[in-house]
């Protein structure tokens, strides 16, 4: 658990954010997961640099068995490996946007509490 690094006001502001999805259940392990929130509520950035680090590795992991398929000549392994990173690179960006989008849509609808 990280310790809040804001002011009484961010403090009140991070506590209505957490109080305005107290009920959700909107949990998924890539695009929503407890790191996401956590880092919401303290930074307004629904973030998770696990789903970063995981994403990094799988891309980069998959293009070096893309490569080896192609080096070997085996277009079997080379789709493979070209399709895992794809399909991560496909996810991060997906995960990227709603970040984005809930970083929008949290500051629009409560401008008032999220002002630095």
């Amino acid at each position: 658990m990280n310790k809040f690094l804001g002011n009484e006001f961010q403090r009140n502001a991070a506590v209505k954010r957490v109080l305005q999805r107290l009920n959700e259940r909107a949990y998924y392990l890539i695009l929503n997961n407890c790191e996401h929130f956590a880092n919401w509520v303290q930074k307004r950035l629904p973030q998770s640099e696990q789903v970063v680090d995981v994403g990094k590795t799988l891309v980069i992991t998959g293009a070096g068995i893309g490569l080896i398929g192609l080096a070997s000549k085996d277009s079997k392994v080379a789709i493979f490996g070209l399709v895992i990173a794809a399909v991560t690179l496909i996810t991060i960006g997906i995960s990227d946007q709603n970040e984005l989008r809930r970083t929008v849509i949290m500051k629009d609808g409560c401008l008032s509490i999220c002002k630095d």
